[in-house]
């Protein structure tokens, strides 16, 4: 029986102040959402590797009378939800209009918040900005983290909607393992744009020898940016399409082919 493959996943370590949660993307500082479980299942060595800290802010201006509510993030959601004061700060008629989702995992965090008949728009913030436009919208409330990338008020920008920003959650470098101390991975995982940040500006092994693997197109447009050897990309943010894409691109590679990731112009 061969060595067992060892991979890495760059999940967050516990946000403060918010509730425990449970779907896809956010997970506390043990993650029992299924990715770990998953790959050991598969036959990988599995290693936890917190890159990032959230912490809530509950100390934002409340929101006037807008036209739709927008979030592109899950970590908003649980921030909203663990804000104790939303109901002052949140727009006076925020039950009554649409709210806009960035893919399923940040729909079903709103839903938490007992927000019904979510709008939900996958693949980019281009797409999620021209449905906006696209029905009229003329204001905006868009809870956000800090940092988060200035796509979506650009455009609807350009379009002449009002965007009341708040930003709800900061997210803070937590990278708390030396990664030359270990063993070099057969795979590395990554979760967001901001830890494949974080992980760039770290001592580590050549990542450009390490077969690396994103959560989604968002993030693997991070890796490639920074040369990387992006082999696979979840087409969903569940640990279920994160093994296929992995165990997609190993039966090619046994093929004798190589995968090959493209990446379209609406990132």
């Amino acid at each position: 029986m061969g060595t067992q493959p060892i991979i890495w996943l760059f999940r967050d370590a516990s946000s403060r102040n918010s509730p425990r949660n449970s779907y896809a993307d956010v997970t506390g500082e043990a993650p029992e959402d299924g990715f770990a479980s998953i790959f050991e299942k598969a036959g990988f060595q599995v290693l936890h590797v917190p890159v990032l800290r959230y912490e809530n802010v509950s100390d934002w201006e409340p929101v006037p009378r807008v036209d739709a509510v927008v979030l592109t993030s899950p970590r908003a959601a649980v921030a909203l939800h663990a804000c104790d004061d939303r109901n002052r700060l949140f727009p006076p008629n925020a039950r009554r209009i649409p709210w806009f989702s960035m893919g399923p995992a940040t729909c079903s965090a709103i839903e938490k918040l007992g927000i019904r008949g979510v709008n939900v728009v996958s693949g980019s913030a281009t797409k999620l900005a021209e449905e906006i436009i696209r029905q009229g919208i003329e204001r905006i409330a868009f809870f956000a983290g800090e940092p988060h990338r200035a796509e979506l008020t650009q455009i609807v920008g350009r379009a002449g909607i009002s965007v009341e920003k708040r930003i709800v959650y900061r997210s803070l470098k937590n990278l708390t393992i030396d990664m030359l101390d270990l063993d070099t991975p057969t795979w590395a995982v990554f979760f967001s744009p901001r830890g494949v940040e974080v992980v760039s500006g770290a001592p580590g092994p050549d990542w450009r020898t390490v077969q690396i693997a994103a959560i989604g197109w968002t993030t693997a447009s991070a890796v490639r940016k920074q040369n990387w050897n992006l082999t696979a990309v979840a087409e969903q943010p569940d640990a279920e399409s994160l093994i296929a894409a992995i165990q997609s691109a190993q039966c090619t590679q046994s093929s004798g082919s190589q995968p090959i990731v493209e990446l379209t112009s609406e990132l």
